[in-house]
């Protein structure tokens, strides 16, 4: 997320503004900073190029910290969104062939219940949703596309391309929540580093024939990492990172080797599991 103006004191000169915040990008980062707002007294406007039912739509899942769970409780929100998620009582981490394996535990950080949460897209979406559109104090442009945004000395105009037709807003803040590959931000000229990644993410849902117990498992191969992530249900969300081309053959697998891959990683992944001495190294 990035400001790409600076907020300025509202006063009779500029009365005329549309907003005080347009939000570009209604996704979680987005709408999570819409709903801070929404008692703030500021007029925000929330821009999203795509309907609200294609982003709820989206299949993916998330490891929730307990500071962002603290987010939501803050916002009156995680009450609607908690049902949803899995809270993780347990991770289990390993390193490649290294033979010892390292437990997280709810007891090591002073939390009786929970390390971490999991939860897919639309359990967090929906709630977040739920609250603006209840609130009267934020406007949605959706779907709308921006076309332009120009920088002024008093504000930014904010040109938007809503059902074939132009509409102009005119705030003193724009925020860029429109993805880690922001247009806005490169419009904006904003710099940044990075890297591009010689690997790329498999990742799906499985059901599983036992309780997973709400443990999360994740082992760092020389080829990247596998996670297992558990999802309501009992069922998990399955994070499988490798090499691109080996990304792309799995992924092009018959689903009967594919499963028969997964299998093969999975026991690799719990190599060396043992039901005792919970937190700690063991062999």
């Amino acid at each position: 997320m990035v400001l790409l103006t600076q907020p300025r004191q509202r006063s009779s000169a500029t009365d005329s503004l549309d907003a005080d915040v347009v939000i570009v990008g209604a996704g979680i980062v987005g709408a999570t900073l819409a709903c801070s707002l929404l008692d703030s007294g500021l007029r925000v406007v929330l821009v999203e190029s795509k309907p609200q039912s294609v982003g709820l739509q989206q299949q993916r899942a998330y490891a929730i910290t307990l500071l962002s769970a603290d987010i939501f409780r803050g916002l009156g929100l995680w009450e609607a969104m908690r049902p949803n998620l899995t809270a993780c009582s347990r991770i289990r981490l390993s390193d490649g062939a290294y033979p010892k394996v390292v437990w997280l535990d709810s007891q090591d950080l002073k939390r009786q219940d929970e390390v971490v949460y999991v939860a897919e897209h639309n359990a967090l979406l929906k709630p977040l949703y739920e609250h603006l559109e209840r609130s009267n104090s934020l406007r949605w442009c959706c779907p709308a596309q921006v076309q332009s945004v120009d920088y002024l000395p008093s504000c930014a105009e904010v040109t938007l391309n809503v059902d074939g037709q132009q509409q102009v807003l005119r705030s003193h803040l724009v925020v860029a929540a429109d993805g880690a590959q922001s247009p806005l931000r490169e419009a904006a000229e904003v710099s940044t580093k990075g890297w591009g990644y010689w690997q790329s993410c498999i990742g799906f849902t499985v059901r599983h024939e036992q309780p997973h117990h709400n443990i999360a498992y994740e082992r760092f191969w020389p080829s990247g990492p596998f996670a297992i992530l558990p999802l309501p249900g009992n069922r998990s969300q399955v994070v499988w990172t490798a090499p691109h081309d080996e990304a792309k053959a799995i992924a092009a697998l018959p689903e009967a080797e594919f499963i028969q891959l997964l299998e093969k990683t999975t026991a690799a992944t719990w190599a060396g599991w043992s039901p005792i001495a919970p937190g700690g190294c063991f062999p």
